[in-house]
């Protein structure tokens, strides 16, 4: 006999952080004053669920908040990203911005040793200095997401 299930029923009020790689919007400048910023829905996205995500949001069934990488060639002054992120708040999207080169080590780490082990490939490199030397940068990063985490968490209605 299957064992019983229980359905639980979530309150669309409570707010539910989803915490990607990417966010499911870029930023592109504004054509009309280039120290402002406009946040353009991502379809190439690796976030495929956002669209499903987006309409139960739009049902009002969940309160959605994304929280996610934003990337740049060359770090925003604080002027730029306080923009940025009063635009992207109205998506409910909370940013960690960090330039290319911040997630270069970053993505070493991961393309290299994370991802094979997850997808059942061989490692790209067996080189254990490459592997230690990119460590640090992995953690640094998902350490910056977390702390974004605890910060919009402390800041959303309870």
């Amino acid at each position: 006999m299957a064992p019983a299930t229980t359905a639980i029923e979530l309150d669309p009020n409570e707010p539910i952080l989803h915490v990607s790689y990417m966010l499911p919007y870029r930023l592109e400048r504004s054509s009309h004053k280039a120290s402002e910023f406009v946040a353009k829905q991502c379809y190439h996205n690796p976030t495929f669920l956002f669209g499903t995500l987006d309409y139960l949001g739009q049902q009002k069934k969940y309160n959605f908040y994304w929280v996610g990488i934003i990337s740049t060639e060359n770090k925003l002054t604080e002027a730029e990203e306080t923009q940025a992120r009063m635009v992207l708040k109205e998506k409910k999207c909370y940013p960690v911005f960090l330039t290319l080169n911040e997630i270069k080590a970053f993505l070493m780490y991961y393309e290299s040793l994370i991802k094979p082990k997850m997808h059942n490939f061989l490692n790209l490199t067996d080189d254990s200095t490459f592997i230690h030397n990119n460590w640090s940068s992995y953690v640094s990063l998902n350490q910056k997401i977390a702390n974004k985490v605890i910060e919009i968490r402390s800041q959303l209605p309870q």
